[in-house]
């Protein structure tokens, strides 16, 4: 029998299908990787020694791999100062190189009917994202949390479409219609619960659970600081939007404008923002295509330089 014939269509908006995907958060241990750089470290020789940067550059641009790690580094086998821990690097640390490449090695594949090229824009999406979060909160000298810890959470903000994903490989039609239209006029919350419980699941501070749950809807989220986090999440998802343009920003014109006067950002930036997050989402659509990633750093530069090129 076909893989094809086997597998079942599942209709994520089906309120049943959505229960049953939102009690799969609760019991799953692992999920696909979706960053190319991920795939290359798991192709590594188990002999061969990976490099601080290509772990922290695999983790720092895999949903799964910073989610999991990160949550891992907050559970009580790795927490032992019952410090929270919210960045890939503090995370690495915590938990050591050997547990680190284990969650690469044993992550499991894609589904059979799911290649590299289809997930591609899930991962640019994500990698689009974090960028432009990043520079935001690197803008913002109040901000309540650091450029790496907006980053991690803008990384995993759409981790439900993962456990979609892995629930069914026949929700990916879904997940990529959804993609494709930008999240616009669809209802998105389903992919925000699942994406809540999955990290709750896995130890993620509360911060990054309840941005995740509310990055649609930022005005939900009662605690101020997540609802900071899910704010320039939701504000970045909307200047990556393709049908935007820098004039309907200027003139205050568009949907994500409420946001920015709470996040008191300038014009000037938002639209440098877009400009520079559209070139990463090209960036990483096109990367799958390439034989090696060793050619390609993204322009996010793992935040190290607080969203800015270096």
């Amino acid at each position: 029998m076909s893989h094809r014939q086997w597998t079942r269509r599942v209709d994520t908006r089906s309120k049943y299908q959505s229960f049953l995907i939102q009690y799969y958060a609760g019991v799953a241990r692992d999920l696909p990787t979706i960053s190319p750089f991920a795939h290359e470290l798991a192709r590594l020789p188990r002999t061969q020694v990976p490099s601080p940067e290509q772990l922290t550059r695999a983790f720092q641009t895999d949903p799964f791999l910073a989610a999991k790690l990160t949550g891992a580094s907050n559970s009580v086998f790795f927490a032992h100062d019952h410090f929270a821990v919210l960045t890939v690097p503090e995370a690495l640390k915590r938990v050591g190189r050997r547990y680190a490449m284990n969650l690469v090695r044993e992550a499991p594949p894609l589904p059979l009917n799911v290649g590299f090229t289809d997930i591609a824009p899930l991962w640019a999406h994500c990698m689009a994202v974090a960028h432009v979060a990043t520079s935001i909160a690197a803008s913002v000298p109040s901000a309540p949390f650091d450029p790496e810890v907006t980053h991690l959470v803008a990384m995993i903000h759409d981790i439900g479409y993962l456990l979609q994903l892995s629930y069914s490989p026949n929700t990916w039609e879904d997940i990529a219609t959804r993609l494709e239209h930008e999240e616009c006029d669809t209802d998105n919350t389903p992919h925000e619960i699942q994406g809540e419980e999955l990290a709750r699941f896995w130890s993620l501070p509360i911060a990054a659970v309840a941005a995740i749950r509310s990055h649609h809807e930022p005005h939900s989220c009662s605690d101020p600081r997540a609802r900071w986090l899910s704010s320039v999440i939701a504000l970045s998802e909307a200047l990556l939007r393709r049908t935007l343009s820098p004039a309907q920003i200027a003139a205050d014109e568009w949907p994500a404008e409420t946001l920015r006067n709470d996040l008191r950002l300038p014009l000037e930036l938002l639209i440098q923002l877009r400009k520079d997050g559209l070139q990463i989402l090209e960036q990483c659509m096109a990367l799958p295509y390439q034989p090696s990633t060793t050619r390609f750093v993204p322009r996010l530069k793992l935040i190290r330089t607080g969203g800015k090129d270096e």
